[in-house]
């Protein structure tokens, strides 16, 4: 069985030809929501709780 980090995760789906933004989507909200807990977490919004991650650079603008 091969397990993947989140990020090597989502690495691999925008290798596979997903945009950047439905990768995130797919590993966040998308999966709070499949979960039931769309309305608890995935997403930075006031109540909800949440873990998030500090990047020196702008995802959305590095190549693949």
């Amino acid at each position: 069985m091969v397990v993947l980090s989140a990020a090597a995760a989502v690495r691999a789906d925008v290798e596979a030809g997903r945009p950047l933004d439905e990768a995130l989507a797919a590993f966040t909200i998308d999966a709070a929501r499949a979960m039931g807990l769309g309305d608890e977490i995935g997403s930075l919004e006031v109540g909800k709780s949440a873990d998030f991650v500090v990047l020196d650079r702008d995802p959305f603008a590095e190549p693949p």
